[in-house]
């Protein structure tokens, strides 16, 4: 991809010396009227840019990536936040598992204990 472009670059230069003049007309010829192989419209003017000069431009970019920073800032916090409460889950899965197998210890122990029991009973009778 990178060969290409260049050689679409050195062809727009040679172009250029031999033919001075439009420089839009022959870079819509040679790039195929402004898209790219993939379909994408390279220089299409949103509502957003219609009217804007060069430094308004720039300035609209730099607002526009200050938004997104800060929208990146607010989902790493939320993601923190979700770390931390898959953390406290995590946490709590792990007690509650030790306090089950503790309970079933003590179920199998009762158990044992009420079958010797049982047996004594019968035994007895």
């Amino acid at each position: 991809m990178l060969q290409t472009l260049r050689g679409k670059l050195e062809d727009l230069e040679k172009r250029e010396k031999e033919e001075p003049g439009n420089r839009t007309s022959q870079r819509n010829k040679l790039l195929g009227g402004g898209a790219s192989g993939s379909g994408r419209v390279w220089g299409q003017e949103t509502a957003e840019t219609k009217d804007k000069d060069k430094k308004e431009l720039i300035q609209y970019q730099r607002d526009v990536m200050t938004q997104q920073d800060e929208g990146l800032e607010r989902l790493g916090e939320i993601i923190s936040k979700q770390k931390n409460i898959a953390y406290q889950i995590g946490n709590e899965l792990d007690e509650q598992n030790r306090m089950l197998d503790n309970l079933g210890n003590k179920m199998d122990n009762t158990n044992v204990r009420l079958g010797y029991t049982t047996k004594r009973v019968m035994k007895q009778l």
